[in-house]
């Protein structure tokens, strides 16, 4: 091992640094801070680095295994001996099959020089793809890309140069150990103790690292299948295997190599991973890890090709996906960085099911939250589906599949965590997840142009059963007066429920979390509630593009309205003046009383129409003192939204605020902004939206997290790993939130897409509203006024002004624009309509850029319908809507149609054909 002088200071500095994050990590009272708390200048992004960051690793192509950068100093288990960060390459292995037991940080490797000066310089530049490195070794200037190639196959790609005045001798040694940290970024039981790793040649110039873990029953082995490839430079090989039996500490070495003055040599290290499992008392393989072919097509791949066009063929890759991100609705560029860091963040986080399929997964988190989940996996595929809506319907469409493999056997139910499709685990558990599923089906769907109407009915086959498992199963209040339940649902518990250690359920504040694992599953959830309710209006809207029976959609929409009053009159906690969980004390019903943002739930579902409810948990909502902070002043502090109240007394975001206690969610942020906007407070909407990505970028430009701290903004905690000691006691504090989670990056792409208004209520005082709205239903009585549909996910932007003052919901006289700010609308056609308006009741033209006006004729005689293409769109102005009873006095500037003297002859004889046929039509209705 290396010593001197050198060594020696390398060491002293490293110690001292680590001295601090050790701290940082014991106290949980320091927060990372990325690049800051890198000893090696990191830039680019997002930052795959172990230790500092949690999960999700460089894991492309849906791949099973992940790699990150290590820049902090670390030590072999075995011998003890320092592993320096200047280390070139040096980067942590991990595998990420969806089992709770294959899931965690493995081990690390690096390279070295033999015969050349220690190694110094270390820089790293972090892309989507993966990362670039430069370090020195002396005169030798040593440079390298890291990218995956293909599933499961990663490519090291090396390039060295001599500036020196004589030439270069040394050995490129590729180096295996196990560090001695226990930090294994895995939120499930793993340790590194029994770990046995053997490195051996398998056939000429391949070789397998093989690691199993040691224990006793079902064994996982953890393999790597190694190929150099020299293209440039000259006969380097493989010459010589060190191997240590124990705890992962092994190298291959190459053959001496002579590097000329002002020489360069290129080479490439392939290293495909794999899989292998084996009962210990027959050591039968369970499934084949795939190594040799995986291995053998990557370097069919390479041969005669050079290295450097595989790797711009990988990047140009990349570089298609982020413009099919298409046009942001934020101007400024970082707006634009942080849309690519939510995409890189799910792609990522892509999985390929190891049985053939055909679609892929969606993990939370790969690593720390490694399996599917299926309200993360459906939220995820709402962002997948801005740029990549094949995937979108994969995830949707593998997810369902796993209804019918439940062990449990209880139709409908998705288990709360699904494994890989070889595997049962999570299929026991007794609960769910929460179904914030409806609305996404349709989001997809629109996402792929709306013509796949067979993956849509497939979709809502199984959508239905899902949405009976909960209404069949979770209305259980114990109380017999209530015949096993009153319409108002429940979690079965806090886990199900995924609010973790929230006092929403009488959770203990001491790190416990004995109720997130057996919660009594009797409290009545506003959040559980609202989504059923969403779910059955989606499930109407569906049922109406699928061209079902008329009574298929209405039966959904009586139960979404039933549900509704259950909603208004059972959970609105007066004393609070918000919606508030309440449970069965066994005599009665009583509130939780806890003070969380789950308030905005009924109203960004649409589930009130009580003006009262609506106002006063707004109030709620943007108050400074609760909920909305003081981020926007001179010293931003206390960000939107904790999941506590700032100002209730179980807001603790020091000693257990760390996850549902006091820290900030991005969840709930876009609920609230959807809510919010629902309801016509558009400002406040747009100002939360701000704030929600301000905090996001400001606490990182290197990744989203999970969670973040609410009063300094800071990047947050973990919910804590069960492999930590401390972790009863003390929770995940002191452990980074879970990096580039899928959750956030899909709330991220939602907020910067304006999804959230795609639906809105016409309030009784609007007079104007403008947004990208595809549907506006009156709040006094739900009855559809506009909707604009294109049959894509991408609407055009509304704007409709009342002409004579009036509110919108009182006058037949307004204007209506339909523009396309951002150029992306490209739907072949546009419908429009209005069913309050009666054609012959009223006049609608189409009024050009140059004032000239046309007469629009209706398609359907009992309500106002047009159909108008993407051109057409482009040309009109605005369309012009007067009541026909409109009398002279005002002129068209003032508000309003004048008169019928204000149209050609040609069009007033069509307007009054039109009242003719209207009144012919009414008589004969009458007869």
């Amino acid at each position: 091992m290396r010593s001197g002088k050198k060594l020696l200071s390398a060491l002293s500095a490293a110690a001292l640094w680590l001295f601090s994050t050790q701290v940082w990590a014991s106290s949980g009272w320091f927060h990372v801070e990325l690049p800051d708390d890198s000893p090696v200048p990191v830039a680019g992004w997002p930052y795959f680095i172990e230790d500092l960051t949690t999960g999700s690793p460089l894991s492309d192509f849906a791949s099973h295994a992940g790699v990150k950068a290590s820049v902090r100093l670390d030590f072999e288990r075995v011998s003890g001996e320092p592993v320096l960060f200047d280390n070139f390459l040096n980067m942590a292995h991990y595998a990420c099959w969806a089992q709770s037991y294959m899931s965690r940080q493995w081990d690390q490797s690096y390279v070295s020089l033999e015969g050349l000066p220690e190694p110094e310089g270390r820089s790293i530049n972090f892309m989507p793809w993966g990362w670039e490195e430069s370090v020195a070794f002396g005169n030798v200037r040593a440079t390298s890309q890291t990218i995956f190639m293909s599933e499961d196959v990663l490519m090291l790609r090396m390039k060295f140069v001599n500036s020196g005045e004589s030439d270069a001798l040394f050995r490129i040694r590729l180096n295996f150990f196990s560090d001695a940290d226990d930090n294994l970024e895995t939120t499930y039981l793993a340790s590194k103790e029994n770990d046995s790793c053997n490195l051996e040649e398998k056939e000429s110039g391949r070789f397998i690292y093989d690691c199993n873990d040691g224990r006793n029953g079902l064994r996982f082995h953890f393999l790597r299948k190694i190929a150099l490839l020299n293209f440039s430079g000259g006969g380097a090989h493989i010459e010589n295997i060190r191997n240590q039996q124990k705890n992962g500490t092994a190298w291959l070495e190459s053959s001496e190599i002579e590097l000329k003055n002002s020489g360069g040599l290129e080479l490439v290290f392939i290293i495909a991973y794999g899989r292998k499992l084996a009962d210990a008392s027959d050591g039968s393989t369970v499934s084949s890890d795939e190594l040799d072919s995986k291995l053998q097509v990557a370097l069919d791949e390479l041969s005669g090709m050079d290295a450097r066009e595989k790797v711009a063929e990988l990047k140009a890759r990349w570089s298609f996906m982020q413009q099919s991100l298409g046009t942001i609705h934020m101007a400024d560029e970082k707006y634009k960085q942080l849309a690519r860091l939510a995409q890189t963040a799910l792609v990522h986080n892509l999985y390929a099911p190891t049985l053939e399929t055909g679609k892929l997964a969606s993990l939370p988190a790969k690593v720390y939250h490694n399996d599917m989940r299926p309200w993360h996996a459906a939220i995820q595929a709402a962002g997948l589906a801005e740029f990549d809506s094949q995937s979108a319907k994969d995830v949707l469409t593998y997810l369902f599949s796993r209804q019918e493999s439940s062990v449990r056997e209880i139709d409908g139910m998705l288990p709360a965590r699904i494994g890989d499709d070889s595997s049962d685990y999570g299929e026991t558990q007794p609960f769910s997840a929460p179904p914030e599923i409806g609305w996404i089906i349709e989001q997809v769907y629109y996402a792929d142009g709306g013509w796949d109407k067979d993956w849509l009915s497939a979709m809502y086959s199984a959508a239905e059963k899902h949405l009976s498992f909960w209404l069949n199963r979770r209305d259980r209040d114990l109380d017999s007066s209530l015949s096993g339940g009153n319409g108002l649902y429940e979690y079965a518990s806090a886990e199900e429920a995924g609010w973790g250690d929230s006092p929403r359920y009488g959770c203990a504040l001491d790190g416990t979390n004995v109720c997130e694992q057996f919660g009594n599953g009797l409290t009545e959830a506003v959040d559980l509630n609202s989504m059923l309710f969403e779910y059955m209006r989606s499930m109407a809207r569906l049922a109406q593009i699928l061209g079902r029976p008329i009574e298929e959609k209405e039966i959904w929409e009586k139960k979404a309205y039933e549900l509704e009053q259950r909603i208004e009159d059972g959970l609105w906690n007066p004393a609070m003046r918000a919606w508030d969980d309440r449970s069965w004390d066994g005599d009665r019903y009583v509130f939780s009383g806890a003070s969380t943002p789950v308030i905005a739930w009924p109203l960004a579902a649409g589930a009130s129409h009580n003006p009262f409810h609506i106002s006063s948990a707004v109030q709620t909502l943007t108050n400074p003192a609760s909920f909305w902070g003081s981020w926007n002043d001179d010293t931003p502090t206390r960000w939107p939204m904790p999941t506590m109240a700032y100002n209730s007394p179980q807001f603790d975001s020091l000693q257990d605020g760390y996850y549902r206690q006091g820290q900030i969610w991005p969840l709930l942020n876009y609920t609230a902004v959807k809510a919010l906007w629902r309801y016509g407070y558009a400002d406040k909407a747009e100002e939360l939206k701000e704030g929600t990505l301000a905090l996001i970028m400001q606490a990182s430009e290197g990744g989203i997290f999970d969670a973040y701290d609410a009063e300094s903004g800071a990047i947050g905690w973990a919910p804590g790993s069960y492999n930590r000691e401390d972790y009863r006691e003390n929770g995940g504090v002191g452990e980074p939130s879970p990096f580039q989670y899928g959750m956030s990056a899909s709330v991220v792409l939602q907020l910067l897409y304006e999804r959230y208004q795609r639906e809105r209520y016409l309030m009784p005082g609007d007079i104007h509203v403008a947004g990208f709205i595809r549907e506006m239903r009156r709040l006094s009585d739900d009855a559809l006024f506009i909707s604009v549909e294109t049959g894509d996910l991408k609407q055009p932007w509304l704007e409709i002004s009342s002409l004579d003052g009036r509110p919108l919901s009182e006058t037949s006289d307004y204007t209506l624009r339909l523009s396309d700010p951002y150029g992306e609308v490209d739907a072949p056609r546009i419908i429009v309509t209005m069913p309050g308006l009666v054609p012959g009741l009223g006049f609608v033209s189409a009024v050009d850029s140059s004032g000239n006006t046309e007469l629009l004729e209706s398609k359907k005689e009992d309500y106002f319908e047009i159909e108008m293409t993407r051109a057409r769109m482009g040309a009109i102005d605005h369309f012009r809507i007067s009541d026909l009873s409109a009398s002279g006095g005002n002129d068209e500037e003032a508000g309003g149609c004048s008169s019928m003297t204000d149209f050609s002859d040609g069009m007033r004889l069509a307007a009054l054909l039109l009242l003719a046929f209207m009144i012919r039509r009414i008589s004969r209705q009458e007869k």
